[in-house]
């Protein structure tokens, strides 16, 4: 397994939330997979492009479908998708990709330092868990946060942060939402933070609702939070039917975000799942926002040789064309297998490979691999932000 990153576990370490612990407990059967004489894991090395970490090294796909039987593509989707709207560009607007990857520790994200002191309110424009995600780790408990493996900088910027109000906004109905309702009652039971009553409207009765995850979720969004908005020190909302129209600039800064602007969408049928937004009227709604989070989904990206060795990508769907069981597609004359795979990793982890070869890689020590038994990966030189724990 060749992974960019000097360290193994990718999202498990570095996108799941610092105090959902018990999401990373897949790592044990990563481990499993590890112990097995067949298996090797080549950390900080890059497949087609310069790497971004300290002492890492770069590897050629042709190199590996010369000396590999098969080679499985599970490199995820690592851009954004973009608003498209005017000031997207500005600052205080950030992705909410970059803000997860900065508070976990991420390399290439640690730079990043949010702003959160230019004032109180926060917008996130999309509504499933990692929007979620980002809500609670503006609105909780710093003292809570630094008792988690959250990366020592978070807690730095966000012990100084001013937000008190959190707005999380989707251009769809509540029926229609991408958030689960494990995390909605996390945020929901944070200790002094209200969520600001829904509208009503937009929700159907429960009794009226037939599947069980659909009932108990528009029952919690009804019951609302057990303090009120005059009662607490911080509060947040889910603002639905709302499509983003522009970022504006504050009058003071023009480089700088002080609200963001919408517009109230029309769906097909407020109550059905599957129902999509129809039109967006004339109605304006502007939010004061110092600071903006786009979490709207992610896209693949084709390694920069797939085109010269004939290898399929489909641009607008972001995805390697496949024969719907995994081969993927290539022009006439290629040989090598090909796979590309969502499903988990330790699937497919049995490919037969041909004997190792190095083109400067070092590979780690086996400690490395077990995260349990790891050292701290910013106290082996490998340049990683140090964590809480």
């Amino acid at each position: 397994m060749f992974e960019a990153l000097p360290v193994p576990f990718g999202l498990v370490r570095f996108g799941v939330a610092p105090d959902h612990p018990e999401v990373k407990n897949c790592q044990d059967k990563f481990n499993e997979v590890a112990a097995s004489p067949n298996f090797r894991f080549v950390g900080n090395v890059s497949i087609d492009r310069p790497s971004n970490h300290h002492g890492g090294a770069t590897i050629p796909l042709s190199a590996l479908l010369s000396n590999y039987h098969a080679v499985v593509f599970a490199y995820g989707a690592i851009q954004d998708r973009t608003l498209g709207i005017l000031g997207e560009d500005q600052k205080g607007v950030y992705s909410a990709r970059e803000f997860v990857g900065w508070y976990n520790g991420l390399p290439e994200h640690a730079g990043l330092d949010p702003d959160l002191t230019q004032g109180e309110e926060a917008v996130i424009i999309g509504q499933g868990n990692v929007a979620l995600d980002v809500a609670r780790m503006l609105l909780q408990d710093v003292d809570v946060l630094r008792k988690t493996d959250i990366a020592e900088h978070a807690v730095e910027a966000l012990s100084r942060s001013r937000i008190k109000r959190v707005h999380i906004v989707g251009r769809r109905g509540p029926m229609q939402a991408a958030f689960t309702i494990k995390e909605l009652r996390e945020l929901v039971k944070l200790d002094r933070v209200a969520l600001h009553p829904v509208d009503a409207s937009l929700v159907p009765n429960p009794k009226e609702i037939k599947e069980r995850p659909a009932k108990r979720l528009m029952d919690l969004l009804l019951k609302a939070s057990p303090v009120s908005p005059a009662e607490s020190s911080k509060s947040w909302s889910l603002d639905f039917c709302l499509s983003p129209t522009q970022f504006i600039s504050s009058p003071e800064d023009p480089s700088r975000l002080s609200a963001t602007e919408f517009h109230r969408t029309i769906l097909s049928n407020n109550f059905d799942p599957k129902a999509n937004v129809q039109g967006i009227s004339n109605e304006t709604i502007t939010m004061p926002s110092s600071v903006a989070f786009r979490s709207i989904g992610y896209k693949s990206v084709p390694l920069p040789s797939f085109s010269s060795l004939g290898i399929e990508f489909d641009e607008h769907r972001g995805i390697l064309r496949n024969d719907g069981l995994g081969r993927v597609a290539r022009e006439a004359g290629s040989r090598e297998a090909l796979r590309a795979s969502s499903h988990p990793l330790w699937r497919m982890l049995s490919l037969l490979v041909k004997p190792s070869w190095r083109t400067g890689i070092r590979v780690p020590s086996s400690s490395l691999l077990e995260m349990k038994k790891a050292p701290d990966p910013s106290s082996v030189g490998m340049g990683l932000p140090k964590k809480c724990r």
